[in-house]
């Protein structure tokens, strides 16, 4: 699936994803959001996860069914535990701290035990440091992105291995 995040130039980003099969879905994002969902891209593409957010998407959810309750009630248990890994290693490079894998995965069976479940995964630390690398990179390819161009990165929804190769484009603005 494509993945095109287009920097805004006077109002909010956008994301927009096409699946393979030509469909698509896209959304406006306010400040914030397009940093979240490239931390969405380099867990779940580090990991090879196909239950994350982008791989929801990818068999067909539209960017809009994450925000109705009842869908998020029904999401399998991987979705919850890559929502909470985004958010952990985003904290962490916002406030500085390098929680190791270890801390990160208390963190995560303590949240899992509070909601009677069991925590579905285990991320261990050459994992956490490869999402960590993506991650950044991610992100000093956003933040250096003038207004107007387009991120595209390509997700693989059934990678074939866990550590899925991803590519990084950049483009000028369609001019129409």
């Amino acid at each position: 699936m494509q993945l095109h995040f287009k920097k805004g130039r006077d109002g909010p980003s956008t994301l927009a994803c096409v699946r393979p099969d030509g469909s698509r879905t896209w959304q406006r994002q306010p400040r914030g959001l397009p940093e979240h969902d490239l931390a969405h891209f380099a867990v779940e593409s580090t990991l090879g996860l196909a239950d994350g957010f982008f791989g929801l998407l990818a068999r067909g959810h539209d960017l809009g069914d994450f925000a109705a309750p009842e869908i998020r009630r029904a999401l399998p248990p991987e979705t919850a535990w890559t929502e909470h890994v985004v958010g952990m290693v985003q904290t962490d490079l916002g406030s500085g701290l390098r929680r190791n894998a270890d801390e990160l995965n208390a963190d995560l069976a303590g949240f899992f035990a509070g909601q009677s479940e069991t925590c579905p995964r285990v991320l261990d630390t050459p994992q956490l440091d490869a999402i960590r690398r993506r991650l950044e990179g991610l992100l000093a390819r956003w933040h250096t992105l003038p207004p107007g161009h387009t991120l595209t990165l390509v997700f693989l929804s059934n990678p074939p291995q866990p550590n899925a190769t991803t590519t990084a484009v950049l483009h000028a603005p369609m001019v129409t």
